[in-house]
């Protein structure tokens, strides 16, 4: 497990409550950062997306 491959414990365990290390607080910061950044993304996939889809006006030729 995750614990295993930090080599460090990332909750404190008492009786059926478990409480975040420090490690443990960093990780879960960590890991909703790249959540943002992912949904951010995602976000912006879509936009892209959606963006390619919709028809591009006609442009009549300049005269001059």
């Amino acid at each position: 497990d995750i614990e295993d491959r930090l080599a460090t414990p990332l909750f404190h365990r008492v009786g059926k409550r478990m409480v975040l290390t420090s490690a443990g607080d960093a990780l879960l910061r960590a890991a909703t950062q790249v959540l943002d950044i992912v949904g951010r993304t995602e976000d912006e996939i879509r936009r892209a997306e959606l963006f390619r889809k919709l028809p591009v006006p006609a442009v009549g030729k300049r005269r001059g």
